[in-house]
């Protein structure tokens, strides 16, 4: 899951149709992309995205990953 919280900086691009178009940005709004975590048989697809770097102001981010901590188990 990414969440974005949007600002003047912009940079936050979707694939659409094998091309890359920019997400205007709305001040204050977050955007948010659940990727492949929510489990909706194929209702919600997931969206390829990205953020580019520009010259337009400093970007901060902050990349976490979790899971669900289930791992396979060895013991048989």
């Amino acid at each position: 899951m990414t969440v974005i919280l949007q600002d003047n900086v912009g940079g936050i691009q979707v694939l659409h149709q094998n091309k890359w178009i920019d997400v205007p940005h709305v001040p204050g709004a977050l955007a948010v992309n659940i990727g492949d975590l929510l489990i909706s048989n194929d209702r919600f697809k997931s969206v390829e995205h990205r953020v580019l770097a520009n010259q337009r102001g400093p970007r901060v981010s902050v990349a976490s990953f979790f899971s669900t901590g289930m791992l396979p188990s060895t013991n048989l």
